[in-house]
């Protein structure tokens, strides 16, 4: 289910369903971070009264290196700083592929030290990155992962249009709390979310966001062929524009394709 929320009927099957599957039948529902009225809810309940919840929480970049460290010290291997850091930034989003890599280079070097060279030499780019680990960078000022992040999406076949939503997305968030605008979060990372557009009008205080609004405009001409005689790439706009809000400070003429 995208969403944990299967609304009054979907929810009574459910639940029925959990109390009485059939013998031959194993029932498997998987669905985002459950929100705090889904833990009352009756088809959870029944879940989890009839069968097994397994909750399963996503690994933020920030704590990466720790869960590489961690997984590899299972194997015997001992990873140097700098390297369990480029592991991470290779696997982002794919902890699937993070561990494949961690028992490569486990039969690679068994018993041994990972070093920066190591990971180099033997470990594959296989990070796979979404349009809201974009703009969370973004906001977080890591002009180095957001470039990062922009590419492995245009690689990916991702469309500008779904990148510029995004990014237009995160841009409302701080300008309505730049302007006192008081506004829900998004669904059950909102606290999260929140704290990371708190610490984005913190550092942008004082600098003017006009021009941004100005290239997302820009952007959105160049994907519908309207952008007349300024022509210019879409891609390229939107490459200054995420530079410009994660900080990097770029000249305005960047932020023009």
């Amino acid at each position: 289910m995208p969403t944990p929320r299967p609304g009054k009927a979907g929810g009574a099957a459910l639940a029925a369903l959990a109390a009485d599957p059939g013998p031959d039948n194993l029932l498997l529902v998987v669905t985002s971070r459950p929100e705090k009225d889904t833990w009352a809810s009756a088809w959870f309940k029944a879940f989890d009264r009839h069968g097994i919840f397994v909750e399963v929480k996503p690994v933020e970049i920030g704590r990466l290196p720790q869960w590489i460290v961690a997984r590899g010290g299972r194997l015997g291997l001992a990873f140097d700083p700098g390297a369990a850091e480029l592991l991470a930034e290779r696997v982002e989003g794919n902890l699937l592929a993070a561990q494949q890599e961690i028992d490569k280079l486990a039969l690679l070097q068994p018993g041994g030290r990972v070093d920066l060279d190591a990971v180099q030499s033997a470990v594959a780019n296989s990070a796979r990155y979404d349009v809201f680990q974009l703009g969370e960078a973004a906001l977080a000022g890591d002009a180095a992962r957001s470039l990062r992040i922009l590419d492995g999406l245009r690689a990916e076949g991702v469309e500008p249009p779904l990148v510029l939503w995004a990014i237009c997305r995160e841009l409302r968030a701080l300008a309505d709390l730049r302007n006192g605008v008081a506004r829900k979060g998004y669904g059950p990372m909102a606290e999260r979310h929140e704290a990371l557009v708190k610490r984005a009008a913190k550092r942008t205080a004082g600098q003017a966001i006009e021009p941004w609004f100005a290239a997302a405009a820009c952007v959105d001409r160049q994907v519908k062929g309207q952008a007349g005689a300024a022509g210019g790439n879409a891609w390229t706009t939107l490459t200054g524009l995420v530079a410009a809000i994660a900080g990097a400070g770029l000249p305005p003429a960047a932020l023009r394709g």
